[in-house]
C-alpha cells in the first residue's frame, strides 16, 4: 500500500545491522527493489536488536516529517542478545515523534 509519498528503508540485523535498501520514495522501481531485498532475509547469527532498532530509528529520522507517519517496524525471530537499552532507545524515538 506504499505509494510515492512514502519512504521505506529496509534494515537487516543479526550480530550487527545493515541497511539493505536505503530510504527511497516508493516509486514502482523502489517498491520492486525493496520487495527483492525483503525476499533475501532469513534467520542467521545473533539478535542484536539494539543495532537494528538504532539503525532503523536513524533511517526514519533522516526522512522525518511532521505531517506523516514516522515509524520503525521491528521484526525478529528471537530474543535480543542484549536487552539493556532497548526500552530507552524506543522511548527516545517516541519523544522525537518516531513510533
Amino acid at each position: 500500500q506504499l505509494d510515492e509519498r512514502d519512504t521505506l528503508t529496509v534494515v537487516s540485523f543479526d550480530d550487527g545491522a545493515e541497511v539493505l535498501a536505503p530510504g527511497a520514495r516508493m516509486t514502482a522501481q523502489a517498491r520492486s527493489a525493496a520487495k527483492e531485498k525483503l525476499g533475501t532475509l532469513f534467520a542467521r547469527g545473533g539478535t542484536d536488536m539494539l543495532a537494528g532498532l538504532g539503525t532503523g530509528i536513524r533511517a526514519v529520522a533522516e526522512h522525518q516529517k511532521g505531517d506523516q507517519v514516522n515509524r520503525v517496524i521491528l521484526i525478529s525471530d528471537g530474543i535480543p542478545n542484549v536487552a539493556d537499552g532497548l526500552v530507552e532507545l524506543a522511548r527516545g524515538a517516541q519523544a522525537k515523534g518516531i513510533g
